[in-house]
């Protein structure tokens, strides 16, 4: 069987054969790919995590970014952070060298036989130490990654002093719908802050459509070097520290690092218990950065806690005008409208929240508080559930929540089920007993321990 050829390279040079396997479905999502040649097979799973080339399912095609982005990398040292199954590469055969890296043995497996002639390294990327790049992609990856920012730094060493990082992501949208382990697409300035925090001064927007494309060059950033010394004495638990350094912001105008700096330092002081210091920081901010989104919103969260909802939800409704596809302003918002709200109004608030922040365990579980007052039932659980798929440890209260919704459409073995989670979890939380007893009153005969 022929390999089809892709990115074919100009001037004579080398160009790399994407090799198509065959496909054959195992069970329901998982394939075994057979490659020309080799006897050995890979497993694959059909996700929105990745996509596997011939083979289309819920995750986006990026070959065409990857063909958009070949011009750029000739003759380049390339290192693709999420390389996937290998078929971006594959397409940048006019680079001087390419290098996939994926914590996905499954994709390195499959990317090793697909596409033979690139380098492919099965690690963590925020972890590892990557090798030298004049330059790196990252395409449909932050948005899955638990720390973004992590990756992004792992890019700045491997750039070193000088080089270019392209970086395409999806389009943030209050009517989105993002499949796990998407945890987020980004607004404008969403991007453009993780790259600045990053150390990375935007030099273009190549595309502004379904997915942003942007190209960024690594720069010395006094702004954001500090500001990832205070983050990591926060990590560390050192708020003394971490305060000291933000105390002495850098002379020079930091442009969106300002913002970022009076959000870390209110932060820090609310760590120290100090919430008037923290406000204080909030609102020196929003004077040297009225219009940034992030600090609006979190003005608002602080006026919500503190009762005063009325300014809340201006400085809420302000968040949302200045980026509408913020997470932070759209929760601000939900949370500023939710007690003056119908109760049909709740659930849409929420749902427009939860869109932007899917992983979310406390919008999943205020969503379907809210739809449980309309009878919507199933729309609290799908939340639920789809926030389980994401992964990590759950407190008690969100099994609770998913046991009271299923019993309340009758599926009692599964309410019992979250019952007994939320018991091995906290076992002396009151709602424990509270949730067995609605079970055993409705049909203790299949329940048995009840």
């Amino acid at each position: 069987m022929a390999a089809p050829q892709i990115g074919a390279s100009p001037e004579g040079r080398r160009s790399v054969d994407l090799v198509a396997p065959a496909y054959s479905e195992l069970t329901l999502g998982r394939f075994r790919a057979a490659f020309p040649g080799d006897s050995t097979t890979v497993e694959v799973t059909r996700s929105r995590e990745r996509f596997y080339p011939g083979l289309f399912g819920p995750a986006p095609r990026t070959d065409s970014i990857y063909r958009a982005l070949a011009a750029f990398v000739r003759d380049q040292n390339v290192v693709d952070i999420g390389s996937g199954s290998g078929a971006g590469l594959a397409v940048l055969s006019a680079a001087r060298s390419r290098v996939g890296v994926d914590v996905s043995e499954e994709a390195h497996r499959f990317a090793t036989r697909a596409t033979p002639g690139v380098t492919f390294l099965c690690l963590d990327a925020a972890q590892a130490e990557l090798p030298p790049a004049d330059v790196v992609t990252i395409v449909d990856v932050l948005g899955c990654a638990h720390d973004p920012a992590a990756l992004l730094r792992a890019a700045a060493r491997s750039l070193g002093a000088s080089g270019t990082l392209y970086v395409a992501e999806p389009r943030a949208s209050i009517a989105q719908e993002l499949l796990p382990p998407a945890r987020a697409a980004f607004s404008k300035q969403g991007l453009a802050v993780l790259l600045a925090e990053a150390g990375f001064e935007l030099e273009a927007w190549l595309s502004e459509g379904r997915f942003w494309v942007v190209r960024a060059r690594r720069v010395p950033n006094i702004w954001a070097e500090r500001l990832e010394l205070a983050r990591s004495q926060l990590r560390a638990s050192d708020v003394n520290r971490a305060l000291e350094i933000l105390s002495q912001p850098p002379p020079e105008p930091g442009g969106l690092l300002e913002a970022s700096w009076a959000l870390l330092s209110a932060e820090a002081h609310r760590l120290r218990g100090d919430g008037d210091a923290a406000l204080t920081a909030l609102i020196r901010g929003h004077e040297q950065a009225p219009d940034d989104a992030r600090l609006l919103a979190r003005l608002a969260e602080v006026l919500i806690d503190s009762g005063e909802r009325e300014q809340a939800e201006r400085f809420a409704s302000a968040a949302v005008d200045r980026d509408p596809a913020s997470a932070e302003a759209v929760r601000a918002r939900a949370r500023a409208l939710t007690v003056s709200a119908t109760p049909e109004e709740r659930v849409g608030l929420w749902q427009r929240a939860l869109r932007l922040d899917p992983s979310n365990m406390d919008l999943s579980v205020r969503l379907a508080i809210a739809a449980s007052e309309v009878g919507c039932y199933s729309i609290g659980m799908t939340a639920l559930e789809k926030v389980r798929e994401y992964g990590g440890n759950l407190p008690a209260d969100f099994h609770l929540t998913l046991g009271w919704l299923r019993l309340m459409v009758g599926r009692l073995e599964e309410a019992l089920v979250e019952c007994r989670w939320a018991q091995l979890i906290e076992p002396n939380h009151p709602g424990v007993m509270d949730l067995q007893l609605a079970i055993c009153e409705s049909d203790p005969k299949p329940l048995g321990q009840c």
